[in-house]
């Protein structure tokens, strides 16, 4: 009987270096290759959390959402204050418009990485999906700290002011973005909007 030459702890090196290979080809498209690193991975690791949370990507593209959310559980369970899988299942949780999950995990993710600028993107909109409009323009606030030119934290800032009644500020923080952004036909709708509602008829003709 042969011994095994592989400790604990290369199996995990080795798992790991698997996950990072999968995540390039995840991103490339490769999803069918990503696919099978990540059960190589867990192989070697089954507790890898990385390789599953990846795995959960590749479900939900695939359309099976009950398992991808249940596979980001699990990997939440592994490595709880891994910022990426509370990210992740958030997303999952967006884009099938169950918002107060996804607010709830986006917040986790920023418990644990206060500084996740995507994390604090996402929150803003759903946020605003969910007509919170004072939390959408705090957060969009927020991340606007950290990225002062991020094009979604100001649209998501100036759609929560324009819903809110705050008219002046979606104004200025609009016409930022259709300055940076000219040939955007939302942002320009968005902002002819706005004009109209302040009076400016001739300049919303022009925008529209």
């Amino acid at each position: 009987m042969k011994c095994n030459l592989l400790s604990a702890d290369d199996g995990s090196d080795s798992a790991k270096q698997l996950v990072t290979e999968a995540e390039s080809l995840f991103s490339d498209g490769n999803v069918s290759a990503s696919e099978d690193l990540c059960r190589q991975a867990l192989k070697k690791d089954k507790l890898n959390a990385d390789a599953i949370g990846l795995l959960a990507l590749v479900s939900y593209q695939a359309g099976n959402v009950d398992q991808a959310k249940r596979l980001l559980s699990q990997a939440i369970e592994i490595t709880p204050r891994n910022a990426v899988h509370h990210y992740r299942l958030a997303n999952i949780h967006q884009d099938q418009r169950n918002l107060d999950e996804a607010i709830a995990c986006y917040s986790e993710a920023l418990n644990q990485s206060p500084n996740f600028l995507a994390a604090l993107v996402n929150l803003g909109n759903s946020f605003f999906q969910n007509r919170d409009y004072k939390q959408a323009i705090n957060v969009s606030l927020k991340a606007l700290d950290l990225a002062p030119k991020c094009i979604e934290a100001i649209s998501n800032l100036g759609q929560s002011y324009l819903k809110s009644g705050h008219l002046s500020y979606a104004h200025n923080t609009l016409l930022n973005i259709v300055q940076h952004n000219p040939n955007s036909a939302e942002f320009r709708n968005n902002y002819g909007v706005v004009q109209q509602l302040i009076g400016d008829v001739d300049g919303a003709i022009k925008t529209f």
